[in-house]
């Protein structure tokens, strides 16, 4: 006889039924032995002549098996009780019931347990903690549904533009200029077809030009000494090394001359960073023309006019729009995420990559509101001004065209220039080579070769500083400490600035952290941010400090299958030709928010020297102001004579098409 697994469970069914027939027949359905396939093709039971069943039809189970059963004895006692009353199916149920009212009793035993007093205290205990913990949790969450992070927003976005720094000069150089007597680039020798030539030579902050004369407009070469080596070589000649690749052998008219020079260009060679790079001037300065700049990022908005000097931005606020669900109207930067706006609105990104399959690559519909703050911040009438714009990525021609007509249709503005934000942080470094590591909401790293980029080598990846803040919640989960929606990531972002660093060595930082994890304990206070009480009062951080930002140099921590930063800055070098790689390697320049992180600088500096040949010592730099290079180069872009040349008007716009738009570097 067949024991069924669906016979087993309906009979429990039973037991807890009553005399039913339909129960007593899907017994003997299930211990007819019949398989599957012949129980379906059987339209009645008479059809699966469930009263002739022979031996031999019935079950081939092994009792072996079937006794593992903890109620084995029970099942059997009622099978054969079924088998012998066949004709009499309510005595069938009957006896079903009465085999199984002893189990019945022993598990309504089990589902009473007896409990004494201190047990049944300490439960009741518990739960009214968890209660509390509960009550805690949601008076957090309704705080923070109401929250005004105006403070900590004002936090993330100061600029001390009355306290900006000026330019404090830690060398001082020794500028000259005059004639010398100099062999083509690369050459120590002078031959038939390589003869000394004259050429005006002219030492400036750090840089050397060459001019074929006095009167010439424009150099025929420059060099950065910065980092370069001079020495002394024989019949009153100077070799000058950039340690980028270039070499160039000067000759001079006598040894007074020879020891004149030689001093000016060692005050040149000198490492002065402070000098090297852009420094943007402190306000208030004269303006120098009427420009507007405007930095246009993933996660902030910069802008300002543009002064005599590069300075900082006037303007600067987070890249987010709230969007009235009524009336449909746009608020940007600390008014979109007031509690009393976003209440009604929805926030959204406008400049990360768009969701949407358009022709556009970022949502466009919020531009013309977006430019009315940027000029209603900055006090001005767009028709009196032409526009240095920034963007921070490639985007279509569509879209180009898009910025375009809303600026030149809607604002009327007299001209406009779109510029990547990795060329203009090249700028900034007054380079117009090197690789440019732009960490931001996004990672770009770009190699550009005098003002063109080495398509090849470009890498453009979609995480950066918000997937870094997205482990970040979880480490802060580990710290009770739960963020959930846009307006609480800003904190978690606080955190990031004030409490993470780069390891120098990720595998000893782990190692330390285990043999004493206090000492990498690191604690912030956000109480000032919240005007109530709240469970955010102050945030402990310790192995997260370091473990979130890895990912960086190690996706596999954040689960990516994609190489780490130095192999990206590895790969952009070995793209450009052999005998630039050496002035490449000598040029990693950094840009973006994330850059500033503690340690960031030297691990990678760590990194790529290990992926260099012996014989190429990489730098990287890295300047003060790095968080917002790409807007001081908008500002040197601007100054440049040519800019008027550069920019598109409606005229233009009208005349050639979508054509004329192919010139923007972006």
């Amino acid at each position: 006889m067949i024991i069924s697994r669906i016979g087993w469970y309906t009979s429990l069914r039973c037991v807890e039924g009553s005399d039913d027939s339909r129960c007593y027949n899907y017994h003997g359905e299930c211990d007819s032995g019949l398989t599957d396939d012949q129980r379906s093709s059987c339209s009645t039971a008479e059809e699966c002549d469930l009263e002739e069943d022979t031996d031999s039809a019935k079950g081939s189970l092994p009792i072996d098996s079937i006794a593992e059963s903890p109620t084995f004895t029970d099942r059997a006692n009622m099978f054969q009780n079924v088998e012998y009353h066949k004709s009499d199916k309510k005595n069938k149920s009957k006896r079903i019931i009465d085999e199984y009212e002893k189990p019945k009793r022993i598990i309504e035993d089990y589902e009473k347990p007896k409990l004494k007093g201190k047990n049944v205290e300490n439960i009741f205990n518990e739960l009214h903690i968890s209660n509390n913990k509960v009550d805690d949790i949601r008076q957090v969450r309704n705080t923070s549904s109401s929250w005004d992070p105006i403070e900590l927003l004002e936090a993330l976005y100061r600029l001390d533009i009355s306290n900006e720094p000026q330019r404090k000069s830690t060398s001082k150089y020794i500028n000259k200029e005059g004639y010398l007597e100099k062999l083509p680039s690369g050459r120590k020798k002078a031959t038939y077809w390589n003869p000394w030539k004259k050429k005006y030579i002219k030492l400036k902050d750090g840089f050397l030009f060459c001019y074929d004369n006095l009167r010439a407009e424009q150099p025929s070469l420059t060099l950065q000494l910065m980092g370069g080596h001079v020495e002394t070589l024989d019949n009153k000649m100077l070799g000058v090394d950039d340690q980028k690749g270039h070499y160039l052998v000067l000759r001079c008219s006598d040894e007074d001359a020879i020891e004149s020079w030689e001093n000016a260009l060692q005050t040149q060679c000198a490492e002065d960073f402070v000098n090297a790079y852009t420094i943007p001037c402190p306000r208030p300065i004269a303006i120098h023309k009427k420009v507007v700049i405007i930095d246009l990022g993933s996660c902030s908005v910069r802008a300002g006019i543009l002064m005599a000097q590069p300075t900082l931005p006037k303007v600067f606020f987070p890249t987010v729009c709230a969007t009235n669900k009524i009336s449909q109207k746009s608020s940007f930067g600390f008014e979109a995420l007031r509690p009393t706006v976003r209440k009604n609105s929805e926030l959204s990104f406008p400049l990360h990559p768009s969701a949407q399959v358009t022709k556009y690559s970022i949502d466009v519909s919020v531009f013309p509101d977006l430019f009315k703050k940027v000029f209603q911040e900055l006090n001005v009438y767009p028709e009196d001004y032409k526009v240095q714009l920034s963007m921070p990525r490639n985007l279509s021609l569509k879209t180009k065209e898009k910025i375009a007509q809303v600026l030149l249709d809607d604002f009327k503005v007299k001209g406009i220039n779109l510029t990547h934000q990795a060329i203009l942080s090249l700028h900034a470094y007054n380079s117009k080579s090197g690789i440019i590591v732009d960490i931001g909401d996004r990672m770009d790293i770009i190699p550009i070769i005098e003002g063109y980029i080495v398509e090849s080598g470009v890498t453009r990846l979609p995480y950066g500083g918000q997937r870094m803040i997205h482990h970040l919640k979880h480490a802060l989960a580990e710290k009770n400490i739960s963020i959930v929606n846009n307006v609480e990531t800003y904190l978690a972002r606080y955190v990031l600035e004030q409490l993470c660093y780069v390891a120098e060595d990720y595998t000893d930082e782990l190692q330390r952290f285990h043999t004493s994890p206090e000492e990498l304990e690191m604690s912030i206070s956000t109480s000032h941010f919240f005007k109530n009480d709240s469970l955010w009062n102050e945030v402990i951080l310790d192995i997260g400090r370091f473990h979130v930002p890895e990912g960086i140099f190690t996706p596999e921590n954040w689960g990516l299958d994609n190489p780490g930063l130095h192999k990206l800055v590895h790969h952009a070098i070995q793209e450009c030709g052999v005998d630039l790689r050496r002035e490449m390697s000598r040029s990693i320049y950094l840009s973006g928010g994330v850059t500033l992180l503690p340690g960031l600088v030297e691990r990678l500096q760590t990194e790529v020297d290990k992926l260099t040949p012996k014989t190429i010592t990489p730098k990287v730099h890295a300047s003060e102001y790095r968080y917002h290079m790409s807007y001081i180069g908008g500002c040197l872009i601007a100054l440049e004579e040519n800019f008027d040349e550069i920019c598109i008007t409606k005229d233009t716009l009208k005349k050639e098409g979508i054509t004329c738009l192919k010139k923007w570097h972006t």
